[in-house]
């Protein structure tokens, strides 16, 4: 007697089986969560100079200027680049790119150049 052919996998089943193994679920975000926390830094206080300093800034801009401003978000400072607003006296935010900030969080603004084009 002969020996019968083997009936060979699919493609789509054979990649399944060297798929990667999470054998703790969650352990990855997990262990990114911790890293996260580790990274956190102290909100910066900064000196009645500096905030008149950055206030004259902030109250020099127009609408429309290109900005960079640096602030604090939940225990790390970001910055960003964007089309400033307006600020908010009242609210004491700042709108710029589409999105509110908080003036207590923002601890630098610049005026950026745009790109030249090409």
């Amino acid at each position: 007697m002969g020996k019968r052919p083997v009936e060979k996998m699919p493609l789509s089943q054979r990649a399944k089986q060297f798929a990667p193994f999470d054998a703790l679920k969650g352990f990855k975000e997990a262990i990114q969560d911790v890293n996260y926390q580790t990274e956190l830094v102290d909100r910066i206080i900064l000196s009645e100079d500096q905030l008149d300093q950055l206030d004259g800034v902030a109250r020099s801009l127009n609408k429309g200027e290109r900005i960079t401003i640096t602030y604090y978000h939940k225990g790390r400072y970001l910055k960003l680049s964007g089309i400033f607003s307006r600020i908010d006296d009242i609210e004491k935010v700042m709108v710029m790119a589409g999105e509110v900030f908080r003036l207590d969080d923002i601890i630098e603004i610049h005026r950026t150049e745009d790109p030249p084009i090409a």
